[in-house]
C-alpha cells in the first residue's frame, strides 16, 4: 500500500514563491498554500501539517508575531516553523536569526534538503529516499 505523502503547508500572499517552493520541493510532499494563520489553522483542524513555512517576504512587517499565533494554535502547536525567503538571507533587520530562514532560490538543493531531513524526523512521515 503506497503511503500518502506528508503536508507541508506554506503561508505567504506571493504566488510566485508559492509557486517556487512547489517547484523545489516537487514530489517530496503535498503543498498546501494559505495566505494567513487564519486560514492554515483551520485546514490544521482536518489534517496538521508536517512542517509550516512562512515567507517572510510577504508576511508584512512581524512574522514572528504570525508564528506565535500558529504555535499557540491547538492543531498546529506541535508543527516545526521554517522561516523561507526568496533571496539570499543576508541580514535579519526583519529580526530574524539568519540560521532560522531559508534562502529558496539561492540555494534551492540545500532548501530541499532541508525539508526533506525535517519531514523525516516528523513522526508518522513516510522514509523519504
Amino acid at each position: 500500500m503506497k503511503r500518502e505523502l506528508p503536508l507541508v503547508a506554506i503561508v505567504g500572499s506571493d504566488p510566485v514563491v508559492v509557486a517556487l517552493v512547489a517547484l523545489i520541493l516537487g514530489d517530496l510532499c503535498r503543498l498546501e498554500h494559505h495566505r494567513d494563520s487564519a486560514s492554515l489553522i483551520e485546514d490544521a483542524e482536518a489534517e496538521p501539517p508536517a512542517i509550516v513555512l512562512l515567507d517572510i517576504g510577504s508576511l508584512g512587517s512581524d512574522p514572528r508575531g504570525m508564528d506565535r499565533k500558529i504555535r499557540a494554535a491547538y492543531p498546529t502547536a506541535a508543527t516545526p516553523t521554517i522561516y523561507v525567503s526568496v533571496g539570499d538571507v543576508r541580514t535579519s533587520d526583519d529580526g530574524i536569526p539568519l540560521d532560522d530562514c531559508l534562502a529558496t532560490t539561492s540555494r534551492p538543493a540545500e532548501f530541499r534538503a532541508t525539508i526533506e531531513s525535517r519531514l523525516r524526523r516528523k513522526p508518522g512521515a513516510r522514509e523519504l529516499h
